[in-house]
């Protein structure tokens, strides 16, 4: 197996689809090795979670949409403190 070595910014591109597992084992690898020595990618990939996790609880449940538009604006606000 060749070594693939992951840069913050090839990290970042691909952020999205190793969240949709659209990466090959390979790929997806390197980037879990470079999360593991990287703290500022391992917060964004953290921040991510957090973000997908959130916007998954709240457009799945019955609020409406308003309220789920506020309280998202709120919790990515708070999120967005905290990451700084």
């Amino acid at each position: 197996m060749t070594e693939v070595i992951v840069a913050c910014t090839e990290a970042e591109l691909h952020l999205q689809e190793y969240f949709d597992r659209m990466l090959s084992q390979e790929v997806a690898s390197a980037i879990e090795a470079h999360l593991a020595v990287c703290e500022d990618c391992s917060k964004a990939y953290a921040f991510e979670a957090k973000f997908r996790s959130y916007v998954k609880q709240c457009c799945g449940g019955g609020e409406s949409e308003d309220r789920c538009r506020e309280e998202f604006r709120a919790e990515l606000r708070r999120n967005c403190r905290e990451a700084s």
